[in-house]
Formats: C-alpha cells, structure tokens, sequence
C-alpha cells in the first residue's frame, strides 16, 4: 500500500519515469545471521520491468531496491508529512521492506495519505470532529507525478501480470 508514494518520490527524480526500467529478478540479502529472499506475489520473477509495471503489479523486488535508490530516510520523511506518524521508528529501523509493508500503517493515516494523491500532492489532515478549525493543505508531491501515479493504479493492464485480467481491483 506504500508504493505509489515510493514511486511518487522516486518519479521526482531526474531519470525516473513510468517508463523507466527496474530489475524484478530475484533479490537475497544479509539479514542478522541468515539470508532473507524477497519474493514477488506470486513467485514469479520478471527481470527487467518498466516502474509503471512494478507498480501496478505491486511487485515486491523493484520496490525494495527502489526504496534503496530513493533512500528510506527521503521515503519515510514523505510517509511522515502525509500523515503516516505510525511509522515512529527510525529508517534504519524498517530498511527497505519499509516498501513493501515492514511497517504497520492504520487504515485512517493511509486514507489521509492516498486523499493527497487525489488532491495532486496537496496533504490535507483529516479532521473528524465538526467543530475542529480546518486544518491548512501543504504540497508534499509535485501534481504532474500523482497524475502519472493515479494512472497507473486506474488501469487494469498495468496489473495483469499479478492480479489476472478480471481482479476484484476492477
């Protein structure tokens, strides 16, 4: 659920695009004493993927090295100013499986981080209480990278490889 605001930062980015190819292949690291393998969904390995296919196939390899890439402290710094206060470790803490779910998120911060990619990077706080003073929005994602994120989640091909071409997601 927090990879199209990983993909979001990343795209902000010179040389990131929705085009832009990722490696899906398979990903082992050092973890304490062992070695952790970070699968995909389905267990399928593509090797080189575009970002909008990643993303829309929520793909777990590209995310991870993206997340490394972008840096988790830049990407957990993003979580925070959306809303994500949850999220009270520090980046070393969660790494980068923060990108893929190593981190618990409730249901109500990440409805008031996805309503910014409605707003096109506006972040404004939900507020529940009537007489509340309204809070003020503040731009935390430039407009034209929610845009190209809001259509890769919208469009059923960009998911197919993982969800199938009929997923309770259309």
């Amino acid at each position: 659920t927090l990879n199209p605001f990983l993909y979001a930062r990343a795209m902000e980015r010179p040389g990131w695009h929705p085009d832009a190819l990722l490696r899906a292949g398979p990903l082992a690291t050092r973890l304490g004493g062992g070695v952790h393998n970070y699968p995909n969904y389905s267990g399928h390995y593509y090797g080189r993927v575009s970002l909008r296919y990643a993303l829309g196939n929520s793909l777990n390899i590209p995310a991870v090295e993206t997340a490394r890439e972008v840096g988790v402290a830049p990407f957990l710094d993003l979580l925070h100013r959306l809303g994500m206060a949850a999220l009270d470790g520090d980046a070393k803490h969660y790494g980068p499986a923060l990108a893929i779910g190593d981190g618990p998120v409730p249901l109500f911060e990440l409805t008031q981080a996805y309503s910014a990619l409605a707003r096109r990077g506006r972040f404004l706080p939900l507020h529940v209480l009537f007489d509340a003073p309204a809070p003020r929005a503040q731009t935390e994602l430039r407009s034209d990278v929610t845009s190209l994120v809001a259509s890769i989640l919208s469009d059923p091909d960009a998911r197919s490889a993982e969800f199938g071409d009929a997923s309770v997601l259309d």
